[in-house]
């Protein structure tokens, strides 16, 4: 089973940015990133990242950029479906509401498909940097989420309707298909079709020890959700990757 570690720069500031758009730059007097040390001993310590032992990585500008790289290893087959994947993220980017209404999407039309179309079929106009990781569990990529928290996170953002039971608490991702009047309506006690259960489990940034080496790393910029001053963190992430 191939492991993949997708890094969003924003997890390592001092406070989230909630729901911006475009690309203009936070101000470096509000969010401050951590120093160089910290983010190398979190990268060594943590996720048990070496200079001498680099893995296969990409460096992205937004994190739907992700996904597409996903889809690449799958289909030059350097990875099998499913995978698991440790998402460290300032953010869920499960959010399949925001900044489209993709989430009715997901419902009401791409769950109904067989899991085997979903990829090859979906409106790739509906995915974004906000939403990507809802995507890719819906094409069935996974067998396991691990979302590392930032200190601050709100979870507000995980959307109840993915997880079983519509608990949070259950950490069993179960997604469900709907007929669309029951979503226009807010009716989700009867779903047409329920995927494979995945285990999502929820991991406090001061928790956080992989058990594990990862097979291939993304880390992604997010110009519009970090400042200029955090932009040294990508080339410190070069010291342990071979970009592909």
């Amino acid at each position: 089973m191939s492991r993949i570690l997708d890094i969003d720069m924003d997890f390592f500031l001092n406070k989230i940015a909630i729901e911006k758009t475009g690309d203009v730059r936070l101000d470096e007097n509000d969010y401050v990133p951590w120093k160089e040390k910290g983010f190398r001993l979190f990268l060594e310590g943590r996720c048990n990242l070496s200079k001498e032992n680099k893995i296969l990585g990409r460096i992205v500008k937004d994190h739907d950029k992700a996904f597409y790289f996903w889809e690449e290893l799958i289909k030059e087959k350097n990875i099998e479906v499913p995978f698991q994947v440790t998402h460290v993220d300032a953010h869920t980017d499960l959010k399949a509401g925001y900044p489209s209404n993709a989430l009715n999407y997901i419902l009401g039309d791409l769950l109904h498909l067989p899991v085997s179309r979903r990829l090859k079929e979906f409106n790739r106009n509906e995915m974004g940097p906000a939403n990507y990781l809802s995507f890719a569990i819906t094409c069935g990529f996974f067998n396991k989420v691990e979302l590392v928290i930032h200190p601050d996170f709100d979870y507000r953002d995980l959307p109840t309707l993915f997880f079983k039971e519509g608990n949070v608490d259950t950490s069993i991702l179960e997604m469900k298909a709907y007929e669309k009047k029951a979503i226009e309506y807010s009716n989700f006690h009867c779903p047409v079709h329920k995927d494979p259960e995945i285990p999502f489990q929820i991991i406090r940034y001061e928790e956080f020890q992989s058990q594990y080496y990862y097979d291939y790393l993304v880390f992604c910029q997010s110009p519009g959700y970090t400042p200029k001053t955090a932009d040294f963190m990508i080339e410190v992430i070069k010291d342990y990757i071979i970009e592909i």
